[in-house]
This record gives C-alpha cells, sequence and structure tokens, in this order.
C-alpha cells in the first residue's frame, strides 16, 4: 500500500513522512522510498508493483491517479497544513528571499490549489501544524491508527523523541551534505531524512507577528481570507487594511512611485 505524505510546504510533512517511515520500518511492515516527484511516481509504481508493504513517499504536488488508489484501497494519504502567514515566512527564511519575490512567484494560489487536490480524497488523514508540534507522540499514535499499524504508547514515545526539533537540528549539523546530500535546486537534503541543509530556523508558530509588516499580513489575508478562517487562524488586519494592501502590491508592480505611497498609507493607518 502507498502512502503519500503529501502536506504543505514549510508545514511539517517531513516529519510527517519521518515519522510514518519509522513506523512501518520499526515494525518490518514497509519502508520509505524518499522524495518523489508526480512525474516519477509511474515508474516507480511499476518497479513494486508485487510489493505488498506499507511504501512510503514524500510529495507536494498532487499525483495523478492517487484518487484512484485510495478509492481502491491501494493507497493512503497523510496531509499537514499550517498558517500560511507562517509558511511564507519560513520560505523567505529557507529561500533567502523577499516577500516580494514569494508573492510574484504564485507561492500562496499554488499550495492553496495542492491543497484542494489532496483533500479532494475520500481517505486522508489531516493535521494541523500547531497541534502536531505540541505532541509528536500522540501524532505518532494517530498516523500509526490511521494506517492500521498496531502501535502502543512506549514505542510512539520512542518514535517521536528521535524527529524533536533538537534532534533534527543535531541531524543537519551532523550530516555532510557536500559528499552524501542530493542536489534539490539551490540546496542539499540528506535522502535518507529528507532534510535540507538550510531546512530549520526555529520550528516556532506567529513567526509571521514580527516578521512582516502590516501590508505584508494583509496582502496574506486578503488572498486566503476564506481559507483562514475556516481552519480558525485569526485574521490581523481590518477590510480597509487589506484592499489597501492589494491595491499597492498591484501598483508597486506597475507603477512603483505611487505603490509605495499606498504603502506608506497602511504603515501610518496601522500606527493609530
Amino acid at each position: 500500500m502507498w502512502i503519500f505524505c503529501c502536506g504543505m510546504p514549510r508545514s511539517g510533512s517531513t516529519v510527517h513522512y519521518q515519522l510514518t517511515k519509522e513506523i512501518v520500518e520499526s515494525n518490518n511492515v514497509g519502508k520509505g522510498l524518499g522524495w518523489v516527484e508526480p512525474e516519477q511516481f509511474p515508474k516507480l509504481q511499476s518497479n513494486f508493483m508485487n510489493d505488498n508493504r506499507f511504501l512510503v513517499i514524500k510529495c507536494h504536488s498532487y499525483i495523478n491517479g492517487a484518487q484512484d488508489l485510495v478509492s481502491r484501497g491501494e493507497a493512503k494519504a497523510i496531509y499537514v497544513y499550517r498558517d500560511l502567514r507562517d509558511v511564507i515566512v519560513s520560505i523567505m527564511n529557507k529561500n533567502k528571499t523577499s516577500f516580494r519575490h514569494v508573492m510574484q512567484s504564485g507561492f500562496i494560489h499554488s499550495i492553496l490549489q495542492e491543497y484542494d487536490n489532496w483533500n479532494k480524497l475520500n481517505d486522508i488523514f489531516v493535521a494541523k501544524y500547531e497541534n502536531m508540534i505540541k505532541d509528536l507522540a500522540q501524532e505518532t499514535l494517530k498516523i500509526a491508527k490511521y494506517i492500521g499499524v498496531d502501535l502502543d504508547k512506549s514505542s510512539a514515545v520512542k518514535i517521536a523523541g528521535k524527529y524533536t526539533i533538537e534532534q533534527q537540528v543535531k541531524r543537519i549539523q551532523s550530516f555532510d551534505y557536500n559528499t552524501y546530500g542530493v542536489r534539490a535546486g539551490k540546496n542539499n537534503y540528506d535522502p535518507d531524512f529528507l532534510l535540507h541543509d538550510n531546512h530549520i530556523f526555529s520550528g516556532n508558530t506567529k513567526q509571521w507577528i514580527t516578521m512582516l509588516s502590516p501590508f505584508e499580513i494583509g496582502l496574506i489575508e486578503d488572498i486566503a481570507y476564506g481559507w483562514l478562517v475556516e481552519k480558525d487562524y485569526h485574521i490581523k488586519q481590518t477590510w480597509i487594511i487589506r484592499k489597501i494592501a492589494v491595491l499597492s502590491y498591484g501598483l508597486i508592480n506597475f507603477y512603483h512611485p505611487l505603490g509605495y505611497y499606498f504603502k506608506r498609507i497602511v504603515g501610518r493607518l496601522m500606527k493609530r
């Protein structure tokens, strides 16, 4: 059975993969196959056609045919999401890039589309990052129950203890990325644990409050307003601030001086 650890980028999907891989491998009922791009899956599927074990992969983009596999009982999906404002901050930190560059890439729209694609599956385990990181042992038990592997609490605690942020940082610091790492874009990653050499900054929640400007917060909140509200994330900016942020962003892209003028308005309004 395939297990897609397909969560939102920068939201704990690597931890989900690590926990799931550990669950199946420690119980000798499966193995982790690492990171897989959608176009690579058909070949992988062919290679493991007669393998009845749990086969765990990590991905973000929707894999064509996933719904059919899930419907036939040949696959399960494990998804985790996070406050989009913290996702943007995490991307900025990891890639050492600007807010404007992230927004121009269409990142928010693409991850919301992937969220919709995966969450249309009729059998999917969904977790909230902010809850998951509070109790990794409980998350481990939930995953084991979802995929149908018997796991006692002491085993779950042991597995979870391997994947705390402190342990992940130690892993990153001790791994020789230049020698053993796999190249992915501008960075290398550990093919076993799927940790990038610049994977972790803090892992804290609500970083966006101090890291993003009122303008930037308002823009994200306007774009993803419905999703944020549905997921019970607090909306910080008022309707007028959000709309001015959208107008300012549009003007910055098409007419810089006027756009920055509107951006200053946002700042002044927030100080009142």
